[in-house]
């Protein structure tokens, strides 16, 4: 179904307002992580695939070739889009931070292990469906690189 300019700017205002729409729709999949108990690999898997789906593939395309003419939406992007993931990730991760009082480490232990994970989670796959040189995952792939990339952080045998 289609819809003129007028009516998309009517309802979102301008591209900017269309874009942060966009990216708060594709990040839905963490709202639940945040309220209830959804198991780390559980989360990553969501993450993989639809971060490296179409949808966001395609967003993320946009978001760079617009980002220089407004610096604004790649500031939101990163926002509302990676850094909330990584905030996300940083709760799921904290329960499973076993520095423990006798071996103290620095406070932002959790944050630094999302950011790596985050970053696997991303990395060459997403890299090459940025590129149009690989196909979007399927739920089995996502999960297996999901295990991975938490297996590379945390070591195995760790969700």
């Amino acid at each position: 179904m289609g819809a003129t300019k007028r009516t998309v700017y009517r309802h979102f205002t301008d591209k900017t307002g269309l874009f942060f729409a966009a990216v708060e729709r594709l990040h839905a999949h963490e709202r639940p992580a945040v309220h209830d108990t959804v198991d780390l690999e559980e989360l990553a898997a969501r993450m993989v695939h639809i971060l490296h789906g179409d949808d966001a593939v395609t967003l993320h395309r946009l978001v760079i070739a617009e980002s220089r003419q407004l610096p604004q939406l790649a500031a939101m992007f990163y926002e509302r889009g990676p850094a909330r993931s990584i905030e996300v990730l940083t709760a799921s991760l904290a329960p499973l931070d076993n520095t423990g009082p006798e071996r103290a480490g620095p406070d932002d232990a959790p944050r630094e292990t999302a950011e790596a994970l985050y970053t696997l989670l991303l990395g060459e796959p997403h890299r090459r469906r940025l590129l149009g040189l690989a196909p979007a995952p399927s739920r089995a792939e996502a999960r297996a690189h999901a295990r991975r990339a938490i297996g590379v952080v945390l070591g195995p045998g760790a969700r």
